[in-house]
């Protein structure tokens, strides 16, 4: 049975004995604080199921999960060309003639 909501489903739970039918428990939806409200509405975060903006939503939900994905992949690009251009950086402050290397430095004197 599905009642009809926006954000938080107002429902009320019931348990019940599975051996002779009793009451015994029954969360009513006039009960719940606002944790409990959240609490209740995480499942249908979860599934989409939220039809406060309709379609809407969904497309909200499509946009965040894929750029949550790309975040990976991104941050991998990013630090793969910083790699290379770290290593054509150290290679070109190397001079072609290597005359500085035959000399000794004045502290070694």
């Amino acid at each position: 049975m599905r009642y009809p909501y926006t954000l938080v489903r107002k429902q009320n739970t019931l348990f019940l004995s599975p051996y002779n039918g009793r009451l015994l428990k029954a969360d009513l939806y006039t009960n719940y604080n606002a944790y409990d409200k959240v609490a209740r509405s995480n499942y249908d975060f979860h599934t989409g199921r939220i039809r406060a903006l309709g379609i809407g939503s969904k497309i909200i939900y499509f946009l965040a999960a894929l750029m949550a994905a790309s975040l990976p992949v991104t941050g991998f690009l990013i630090w793969w060309g910083r790699r290379k251009k770290s290593k054509a950086v150290n290679l070109s402050h190397i001079s072609k003639d290597s005359s500085h290397l035959k000399k000794t430095p004045a502290y070694m004197a």
